[in-house]
């Protein structure tokens, strides 16, 4: 019952969309059998007809207006998944122009001067052919205007006018044609027209969200939009030829009907020649998914900030400059309330007191915490609860505000800022949401280690964590012939979630799986154990290391908390000669020496657990290379490569590339050697944050 009166709204709305469309269906079939009627009576060409075609008419386009109107409204407001709405939209559009071609071929003959169709069938044809094409324009309509505003800028809402009352004038120029000066209407009528393209183009210029598509996406709009201005193109073709069936078809459904139909085809082809241009333009750039990795290497980050016991100042400064570059913001500031008290944290091109000065005089604080999650202001010029701080902070045109909180305690707010008007990409909510639970969840981490290590029994809790980390690891690994294999893990003084082993794939090769859980403590421990769960679960009818990782993910999105993921690298040992199969999600690179030459490969992929399958496996890779004799490769967790020194640098990968190097002939357990040895001489009196893992494998074959 509860269910029901939470989704009455929204069953309301439908119903009274569904009714909106049956009148309009309604109406059609009341003109269709109208005008047969009047056909049979030879009454057509009545003036008062005429009349009744014109009402009939805008009693159909009225309705499907305000269905279209309201699916618009709806759409403008959400901000997810944009990307799949836009190539599905444009689909529809492709799909529907196709169908209005197709149709156009089968007109039949109107030779008379007056347009009236030779018999009844002829009519019956004509009245659906008219509708479908006015269907079909005003879906264009819909399309245009939903896409212009979800990516609109500061000057959208007005170039939008101006297209629309362009509209009106070439519809009321069609309509009197006969009755004006045909020859100043065609050069006026030509210089709108081009500046119609213009304004379109403008309008249509916030276009970077084609940068971040990947490169197949890319391809699939490049072809998809240039599929479209052809159809276009053909459309215009026949509406522009005043003598062709298709005008002479709309002029007997409605006066001054085809500039309707053609200004939406006009508008389109300048709409997606843009974008056409723009993903040319972006399609040699190197493959922007992966750029979202900074965010997975954000959280990575801010999990060993807190292994360092770093100063809660300092997380706050660090926090804030990665929520500044991980959104592109241009500047940003952190709050916190402590006891009434506003404190102004970190500041990047804000003077704090300034800030301080507005919290007081506005009391900016119960605006803020109004929001329990990440707020976007796309314009405070034009924001009625904030427009006040465009002359207070001259600066941030749109702000993010997202909450800082710890428990279910409100303990501060980061807000980003950029200079331009609607200027954050929809996905910085997503980021900034990420960053609201993770910080959080950082800075309770940070408290409570800091409480936990004073308290044996908690103590006690960690050491029973570690030994069971410990047992989930293989006590042996399993003998591969002409392989050597070998791995050592080393846990840090605060347990995680490392993980090594070597598991049989469906097709009966092993395979080699290394992964690193989020976070630290107990958390990471026993969410490790449920990943090795998976892991042996999925690779029994896994048919590779991409496949297998595929699946991991596909269950572990459903039961993994929100601040989780894991990174993993798996590879196959396709055969006894040295062939490999190699894929790795959001983990650290391979490390390989082949032929005396160590390289590192770094294939595409993103962390388990942080988005669904229809993200993650497009992005995923999954790559072929051989082995010579005594080849080697490394996989390893980032615990290895960030092992702090005594001048606070990290261990890095080059130590390892040289070991790598210097493997020929030997076993892989003295590459083990070899790299425990060279960590200890790195660390500072054996301290650690994070946990070690090394997995060798040395190719002995011919």
């Amino acid at each position: 019952m509860k269910n029901l009166k939470r989704n009455k709204p929204y069953i309301i709305n439908q119903a009274n969309n569904f009714l909106l469309l049956a009148l309009a269906a309604a109406v059609l079939i009341v003109r269709i059998l109208g005008n047969i009627v009047f056909f049979t009576f030879n009454l057509l060409d009545n003036p008062v007809i005429a009349i009744w075609n014109v009402l009939a008419a805008f009693a159909i386009v009225f309705p499907v207006i305000i269905y279209f109107y309201r699916s618009n409204k709806e759409s403008i407001g959400k901000m997810d998944n944009l990307t799949v709405n836009f190539f599905k939209d444009l689909r529809w559009i492709i799909i529907l122009t196709t169908a209005f071609i197709i149709s156009i071929f089968f007109l039949p003959d109107i030779t008379s001067q007056n347009s009236r169709p030779g018999n009844i069938f002829s009519l019956l044809y004509i009245e659906l052919f008219d509708a479908f094409g006015l269907f079909t324009s005003l879906f264009v309509y819909k399309f245009l205007h939903k896409w212009l505003m979800i990516r609109r800028h500061k000057k959208t809402k007005r170039n939008i006018k101006i297209l629309s009352f362009s509209l009106i004038y070439f519809v009321l120029v069609d309509i009197y044609w006969t009755s004006i000066n045909q020859d100043i209407a065609g050069v006026v009528g030509a210089i709108i027209f081009v500046i119609l393209l213009a304004v379109t183009m403008t309008t249509a210029r916030k276009n970077t969200w084609i940068a971040l598509l990947p490169g197949n996406e890319k391809g699939k709009l490049i072809l998809q939009s240039t599929l479209q201005i052809i159809l276009s193109f053909i459309i215009l073709f026949y509406a522009f030829d005043d003598n062709s069936d298709f005008y002479k078809s709309f002029l007997h459904y409605l006066s001054g009907l085809v500039p309707i139909v053609a200004m939406s085809y006009v508008y389109l082809i300048a709409l997606l020649a843009r974008i056409f241009l723009s993903a040319v333009a972006a399609l040699p750039t190197s493959d922007i998914v992966e750029r979202h990795s900074q965010g997975i290497s954000s959280l990575s980050y801010l999990n060993n900030i807190v292994a360092r016991n770093v100063e809660f100042e300092d997380l706050i400064e660090i926090v804030t400059k990665l929520a500044m570059n991980s959104t592109s913001a241009e500047a940003a500031w952190t709050e916190i309330y402590d006891s009434g008290r506003i404190r102004i944290m970190s500041a990047t091109n804000f003077n704090p007191q300034r800030i301080v000065e507005v919290h007081q005089q506005f009391a900016l604080k119960d605006k803020f915490t109004a929001f329990d999650r990440p707020y976007y202001i796309s314009s405070i010029p034009e924001s009625e609860e904030f427009h006040f701080l465009k002359k207070l902070l001259p600066f941030a045109s749109s702000m993010i505000i997202t909450p800082i909180i710890t428990g279910k305690e409100r303990i501060g707010s980061l807000i980003v800022c950029k200079h331009d008007e609607f200027g954050f990409e929809p996905d910085a909510i997503n980021v900034m949401t990420a960053f609201s639970e993770n910080v959080s969840i950082a800075i309770d981490n940070s408290r409570l280690l800091k409480e936990a290590i004073e308290n044996e029994h908690y103590r006690r809790e960690l050491q029973i964590a570690k030994e069971m980390q410990q047992k989930l690891l293989p006590s042996e690994l399993q003998e591969i012939q002409n392989y050597s294999i070998s791995a050592f893990s080393l846990p840090a003084d605060v347990v995680g979630g490392d993980f090594y082993d070597v598991v049989n794939l469906s097709n009966g090769n092993p395979c080699v799986v290394i992964g690193d859980v989020s976070g630290k403590g107990m958390n990471a421990a026993f969410f490790m154990a449920h990943v090795k769960g998976v892991l042996l679960a999925h690779s029994k009818i896994a048919s590779g290391p991409a496949d297998l990782l595929m699946r991991m993910n596909e269950t572990l999105i459903r039961s993994m908390e929100k601040q989780m993921f894991v990174t993993v690298s798996a590879v196959e040992i396709v055969n006894n000669s040295g062939m490999l199969r190699f894929a790795r999600a959001g983990h650290t690179p391979l490390v390989i020496k082949a032929e005396s030459i160590v390289n590192l490969m770094t294939p595409k992929g993103l962390g388990i657990g942080l988005v669904g399958p229809d993200i993650f496996d497009p992005v995923l890779e999954e790559i072929e290379l051989t082995l010579s004799r005594n080849d080697v490769c490394l996989l390893f967790t980032d615990g290895v490569n960030e092992l702090l020194g005594a001048d606070n640098s990290e261990f890095g990968l080059e130590p390892l590339k040289r070991i790598a190097a210097m493997a020929n002939p030997r076993d892989a357990k003295e590459i083990d050697i070899d790299i425990r040895n060279a960590l200890a001489g790195h660390s500072v009196n054996g301290i650690q944050h994070d946990d070690m893992t090394v997995f060798s494998i040395v190719f002995n074959g011919n």
